[in-house]
């Protein structure tokens, strides 16, 4: 693997991967934090539900993205399998049209709107962050498919250097005397 396209998706999935522990964690902070509060205070049994099915969704698409992240660092990354990439997109997808709609949801009620505006503007910029991971996704899948086809075509880059010229040792050419 001495293509250096794909050690620079190496380097890009790195910074993927530090942006998604912000997108997956800061979300499932702030609900934990509502959801011990609501839990502690009384509040009715649809809230609960609410704020506690909102801390499940976190924590699923959460867990769901780190499994992808791994399975595309392994998988596509390593062995240039562009495959693996699909799981991450999936997840992407689904985590963003749930959020999108939800955002939308609030931003169109005005009693929503009252209190969880700025869930709302958080669940816009996520969106907006994942299609630049879908953009990156794409430009991944490109690639790891040229760098593949490229190994198809020429079978012998897979063999070290060395390997591919032939070698003349010095005693060959010299004539030996006798």
């Amino acid at each position: 693997m001495m293509d250096h396209d794909v050690d620079s998706l190496r380097s890009l999935f790195s910074i993927v991967c530090l942006q998604e522990a912000a997108w997956v964690g800061t979300p499932l902070i702030v609900t934990a934090n509502v959801l011990v509060h609501a839990l502690i205070s009384p509040l009715d049994f649809v809230s609960c539900f609410i704020i506690g099915a909102a801390f499940s969704f976190f924590t699923l698409t959460g867990a769901l993205t780190v499994i992808s992240l791994v399975l595309l660092q392994k998988f596509a990354l390593n062995r240039e399998r562009r495959y693996f990439l699909l799981p991450y997109f999936i997840v992407k997808l689904l985590r963003t049209i749930i959020l999108a709609s939800v955002s939308i949801y609030v931003v169109i009620s005005p009693q929503l709107r009252r209190y969880y505006f700025y869930i709302s503007i958080y669940g816009f910029f996520e969106c907006a962050a994942s299609l630049l991971s879908a953009e990156i996704l794409y430009r991944s899948w490109q690639v790891i498919h040229r760098s593949s086809r490229r190994r198809r075509l020429c079978p012998s880059s897979r063999r070290p250097p060395s390997l591919l010229r032939p070698s003349h040792s010095i005693r060959s050419t010299q004539s030996v005397p006798s």
